[in-house]
């Protein structure tokens, strides 16, 4: 899902710990693209390209791969090495291994414990970081970058089975169902932990060497930019209908949703809800993102963009953009083109 943007409430969360460095978060923005409102505008959205560009920039100016959210510092390429170690894996269960070894050997105030029991394999990772805020991003980095990975080394799709994380659920947490493929998640734990399910484990590593230093040289935004793949049918839904928005191709609708998936309309609405994410909700989101894509890009007219995200009139597609960013269309475009 290329067109998946990021709410400038996780944009603040990774700024965090370079504003407790002294250094300027619009200047870190604004090598990406990124207008400073959306340290303000809680509405804002950031494509996922430019959040990856962000991390990047975050990690190589602290030389920190724990981007400054922990009291101690994490040599930047600390968990490239790790990664690296991971080829000598053959399967999955062993590089979750090596990943849980490597990580321990680092101390800096990090840990991560291996459980596993008949029915799943439990990774708890702990941070000693600073007071405040709670939610430290943190977690959901390590983790969506330990998935992510073994995703990569098997060139298929790991399900998580759950999430735990020890704070709060944030005004924001629906933002996580990027990180986490739209797996279940649960707050005020004790503590922080991935799960994966016991029949994964025996999965084949495939990537050869070459693959494996390819992937290395721009590790960090191929982790975060990877494509969405998921047995979650809003996954499917969303995958299908970023592909015919950006198109302008099919109407956006249920029905035509449910005979791309083959199944019928009702079971369609049925799994979506049984998935806590509808289908006008879905397509609202899609809607957004890809109409933030057109608008980055700078190419089409905001009549067409408005066509081609299937709007009857461009003033409906003006003040439904107002209301998922707090501005029109034209001013959005205005302000991306500001920082270019």
């Amino acid at each position: 899902m290329a067109a998946v943007t990021v709410s400038s409430q996780l944009v603040r969360q990774v700024l965090i710990g370079t504003e407790k460095k002294g250094i300027s978060s619009e200047e870190l923005l604004k090598l990406h693209g990124i207008p400073a409102i959306t340290l303000k505008n809680e509405r804002m959205r950031v494509s996922v390209l430019a959040f990856a560009g962000l991390i990047q920039s975050i990690t190589s100016r602290l030389n920190d791969d724990a981007l400054g959210l922990i009291d101690e510092t994490i040599p930047s390429g600390t968990f490239m090495f790790i990664f690296r170690a991971c080829q000598s894996a053959t399967t999955i269960a062993e590089s979750i291994q090596i990943i849980c070894d490597g990580i321990n050997l680092i101390g800096k105030g990090v840990s991560i414990s291996l459980y596993n029991n008949k029915n799943a394999c439990r990774l708890e990772f702990t941070a000693n970081h600073a007071p405040a805020p709670a939610e430290n991003y943190i977690y959901i980095h390590v983790f969506a970058a330990i998935h992510r990975f073994l995703c990569w080394q098997t060139n298929d799709f790991i399900p998580i089975k759950r999430v735990d994380l020890n704070y709060p659920s944030p005004s924001y947490a629906s933002e996580y169902r990027f990180n986490f493929y739209g797996s279940p998640i649960h707050f005020d734990k004790k503590v922080s932990a991935i799960y994966f399910a016991k029949e994964h484990l025996d999965r084949k590593c495939v990537r050869s060497n070459q693959e494996l230093k390819d992937f290395l040289d721009n590790y960090i935004s191929q982790l975060i930019i990877q494509s969405r793949q998921s047995q979650l049918t809003s996954v499917k839904v969303r995958i299908w209908l970023e592909q015919i928005l950006k198109e302008g191709v099919e109407s956006p609708d249920i029905t035509n949703a449910a005979a791309h998936l083959d199944i019928s309309e009702y079971a369609l609405r049925r799994r979506l809800n049984a998935e806590n994410y509808p289908f006008n909700k879905i397509k609202e989101h899609t809607r957004r993102d890809v109409a933030i894509l057109h608008l980055e890009n700078n190419i089409h007219s905001i009549e067409k963009i408005a066509f081609d995200l299937g709007f009857s009139e461009a003033s409906t597609f003006i003040r439904s953009f107002k209301r998922w960013t707090g501005l029109t269309p034209l001013a959005y475009r205005k302000l991306l083109l500001s920082e270019s």
